[in-house]
């Protein structure tokens, strides 16, 4: 390997599947009384973790990791279909 090659490397993530299992949440405003109020509360924060879920690394998957040095001609690209092959 030359010194000076340079190697490309991208990996993407997906929120791992079941998340929603997972994620903890806080407390509801102190000035939140209704039962109905607090569980759309919590499910909004839910519903928000989850889709950031992708940027956790406690919360996301591998789905694809691709690389290309100076002396490949094409990139490398691997792909998990599934979380048993990441």
């Amino acid at each position: 390997m030359n010194p000076q090659e340079r190697i490309v490397f991208d990996i993407e993530t997906a929120p791992m599947l079941g998340i929603e299992d997972y994620i903890t949440v806080g407390s509801a405003p102190s000035n939140y009384k209704n039962p109905d109020a607090i569980a759309r509360w919590t499910a909004a924060a839910i519903e928000e973790e989850a889709n950031n879920g992708a940027l956790d690394p406690d919360l996301c998957r591998i789905v694809a990791i691709g690389y290309q040095s100076d002396e490949d001609a094409d990139p490398t690209v691997n792909v998990a279909a599934n979380e048993s092959q990441e």
